[in-house]
Parts: C-alpha cells; structure tokens; sequence
C-alpha cells in the first residue's frame, strides 16, 4: 500500500485531461477506497461488508489482505501450465475480493434487477470507455435497447486467475466461469446454445473459489 501511495504522490503531470482519454490502473480503485474511508469514517473492508455483503447476502465473498495467501483453507490456488503455483505477490488492502460462484450469481442478479444500484447508476457504470472500445468500465460491460437491459457481462484475471460473468436478462439466466488455468473468456457464446432452454441458473466452476482484482 505504501508504495502505490507514494507513486501517486509523486505524480507531476497527467496523462491527458480527465474524461478525455482511458487508462487502465489500479490507482483509481485505491483513490476511491481511501474517499469511502474519509467520508464515511470506517476501515474500507468493515463498510463494504456492513453496506455490501451482509444486507445482499453475499455470505461467501471475502476481502484478502495478500496473496500468496496466509490462509488457503477453501481457497482456488492458481497455477501454470508446469503446474507450478503463480509466483506473484501482491499486498494491498482492499482490493484483492474472494469470491464463490454462487455468490457472484446472486451479484448478477441483484444488479440486473436495481436492487445494489439503481438503473440510471447501472447504466453509466456498465457503459464502455468509448463507442467502439472494448474496455470494460468499472462495472464490466452492459448492453442496453431502449433503456432495457439486455445483457451485463464482466471479466477479471491475474496471472492465472480468469473468471468471467454474464448476466442474460431477458433469459433470465447467469453464466459464471471461474478458473484458475484456463483461457475462458470465448466460450460464452457457445454455452449460451447450450443451456438457452435450461434452469435459470447455471454454474461452472473450476474450484471452490476464485479471486480476481
């Protein structure tokens, strides 16, 4: 954490002007964890739990300090194609989500339905960086008809670490994929033909759990 704060104090200039250009960091998350903690008061981690995770029942979802992991009960432990365990460290409060595929079905659907943030917020959050961009924004990516929402999908990965979601409104169904060596993202589509006549919820998994930044 010390050191991600001291390189955006020792920012001199931009990039470009804000809202003019995109540009992929993790920078921006930690600007907004440390607004949340001033206006609220509280340690970033106890208000999402007190705000997210508790009233929409997220019972799985859990916020780590580090990987590797001090902990590994229950954990997804990513790996290489020599099976070798991701060598990565990473050490920043706040940013590193522990996540069940259930847990990310009831996400979705409590997103599509306005019950996390309202329509308007859900629309400018899911919206792309640019017409024509594929970047996702802070909310994954959401397609919209006439102010309906016809499909909200997000895609997150580190190292190994891949998952994927998409939330089909119309159909009334989630796809969730979480993997920890795997290139998953392409197989959408296809899984979509599969199960376009089947329960509202499906779930593929390749592990008890998955992390993605």
């Amino acid at each position: 954490m010390g050191k991600l704060t001291n390189d955006l104090r020792n920012i001199k200039e931009l990039e470009f002007k804000p809202g003019s250009g995109y540009l992929y960091t993790n920078y921006s998350p930690l600007i907004l964890e440390r607004i949340i903690e001033k206006i609220s008061g509280q340690n970033f981690t106890d208000y999402v739990e007190q705000h997210l995770l508790i009233p929409f029942n997220l019972k799985s979802t859990l916020i780590k300090g580090q990987y590797p992991y001090k902990d590994e009960t229950l954990m997804a432990i990513p790996f290489n194609s020599d099976f070798e365990e991701d060598n990565y460290k990473l050490n920043v409060s706040g940013m590193l989500f522990s996540s069940t595929a259930q847990d990310l079905s009831n996400w979705l659907e409590q997103l599509s339905t306005f019950k996390i943030i309202d329509e308007n917020s859900l629309k400018f959050l899911s919206q792309t960086v640019k017409e024509g961009d594929e970047f996702e924004s802070p909310l994954g990516s959401g397609k919209w008809h006439e102010n309906e929402l016809i499909e909200h999908s997000h895609h997150g990965s580190i190292a190994n670490y891949e998952g994927v979601v998409r939330n089909f409104k119309k159909e009334d169904l989630n796809i969730i994929i979480l993997s920890t060596y795997a290139k998953i993202f392409d197989t959408f589509s296809f899984l979509k033909l599969i199960v376009y006549s089947n329960p509202k919820w499906l779930i593929i998994f390749s592990s008890s759990s998955t992390s993605c930044n």
